[in-house]
């Protein structure tokens, strides 16, 4: 385990379970094991979920009822009247539109009370390590049938009219009526003991990656930037198309300020 990730399990005050963390040089290894989180208390309510580590170079988290059935169904009802179709962002921050590469839709959140206690809880979780980061206004993707948004990157390439990057992201199954729809991150070593099954695509070929099922409630948490704050190509992942159903998901993406010159995203 890297001495970084060390200190950050360590100095945690949340009562964290750890078992048989690897120690390896190889990019995108799973873990062997994982890590049980338990009463994380926000500024609004008390609320337990558990932590899986899947990969510690790039970090991604897989997290447990990350958010209460109920919440998720109130994130859905507000999202309801909001849908636009879903736009691209150039690494210049400019919009355009492709419906064959991104068909979902996008509901933009006013920042009421439920907003702020997520807001709240992504900054309490252990592996948010950037306190002073920005967070984004949330927004919900929503994928119907044949939907999908192909392999992308959540972070920038150094550009010179932004004022930052991307540095962590949510990403917060609140509706998965469907079949389909898995979120695959194809340069992640692929997870071989069938305990995964539950949360992953156990059937797919082993060089796809890592495709996470939807399941309501649950969460994937991920770093975009390394060190030196450059993005990382192994975040590279996609929504899949939705084969039957609806799937629904809560984005909630922390921005790190590097030139105060340029211009917010």
């Amino acid at each position: 385990m890297s001495k970084t990730l060390r200190c950050l399990l360590l100095s945690t005050l949340i009562p964290l379970v750890l078992s048989s963390l690897f120690e390896s040089d190889e990019i995108s290894q799973p873990a062997s094991e994982d890590i049980t989180i338990s009463s994380i208390k926000d500024a609004c309510r008390e609320h337990s979920y558990k932590s899986h580590l899947i990969s510690e170079d790039p970090l991604v988290i897989y997290i447990e009822s990350f958010v209460t059935p109920e919440e998720a169904s109130q994130l859905t009802d507000l999202s309801e009247s909001k849908f636009k179709l879903s736009p691209l962002w150039s690494d210049d921050g400019k919009v355009s539109f492709n419906p064959n590469y991104r068909s979902s839709l996008t509901a933009s959140l006013d920042r009421q009370s439920l907003i702020q206690c997520l807001e709240t809880r992504a900054r309490s979780f252990p592996f948010y390590t950037t306190p002073n980061a920005l967070i984004k206004p949330l927004v919900v993707q929503r994928y119907g049938p044949s939907n999908q948004y192909r392999d992308h990157y959540d972070w920038f390439s150094s550009t010179p009219t932004l004022d930052g990057n991307i540095d962590s992201t949510f990403f917060v199954y609140i509706q998965a009526n469907c079949t389909g729809g898995g979120t695959n991150f194809p340069r992640l070593k692929a997870l071989e003991d069938e305990k995964w099954c539950e949360w992953v695509d156990c059937d797919q070929e082993l060089g796809a990656g890592v495709t996470f099922r939807p399941v309501t409630g649950n969460a994937i948490f991920w770093r975009n930037l390394d060190a030196e704050g450059e993005g990382l190509k192994s975040t590279l992942h996609a929504g899949l198309p939705v084969t039957e159903g609806m799937k629904t998901g809560l984005n909630i993406w922390s921005w790190v300020r590097h030139n105060k010159d340029k211009s917010e995203l």
